[in-house]
């Protein structure tokens, strides 16, 4: 390969590089920047009920994410919050056992 063609090539390859760093560092951005509305009860000092969260969670309730993984169904995009809202009603539904799950851990404490 010519002097001139591996110049071009890692042009590329590092024009290549950029871009998809760019593109890691928007969707982690878009993520942090992601609307979530959190469904479950109220746990004072952490989470209220029907609180949106835009731009990341706070500390308390990252870390009570980690300690009760149950939560994490309790947190949902606002386009599928009247959905949530439904199923959170319906005996069975995996969102109304993750809210129960959370309530008994309150009581536990």
């Amino acid at each position: 390969m010519s002097t001139r063609k591996k110049e071009e090539t890692a042009g590329i390859s590092a024009e290549t590089e950029v871009i998809a760093e760019n593109s890691v560092k928007e969707s982690k951005k878009a993520k942090q920047s992601a609307k979530v509305v959190y469904v479950g009860p109220t746990i004072k000092g952490v989470a209220i009920a029907n609180t949106i969260y835009a731009g990341g969670l706070p500390k308390e309730l990252e870390a009570k994410l980690i300690e009760l993984p149950a939560m994490k169904a309790l947190l949902v995009a606002p386009e599928k919050l009247a959905k949530t809202k439904r199923a959170l009603q319906t005996a069975g539904s995996a969102e109304q056992i993750c809210y129960q799950k959370v309530i008994e851990s309150m009581k536990r404490r």
